[in-house]
């Protein structure tokens, strides 16, 4: 199983959050679309960047 570590972006009334989301899986796609659904969560809109993002072995 792989940790990923996806750092996202929103920009609010001229200012930049950073948020980082970590999730766990085997497959990017599906930890990435997790991590989506935490981060538009966490920043209560859905217009969010992801700007970074990578990927460490966990066993």
């Amino acid at each position: 199983m792989k940790q990923y570590h996806f750092d996202f972006l929103c920009k609010k009334q001229e200012k930049e959050i950073r948020k980082t989301v970590i999730a766990k899986g085997n497959c990017v796609g599906m930890a990435l679309d997790d991590a989506a659904k935490q981060a538009v969560s966490w920043f209560g809109t859905s217009d969010i960047y992801l700007e970074s993002y990578f990927i460490s072995n966990i066993f």
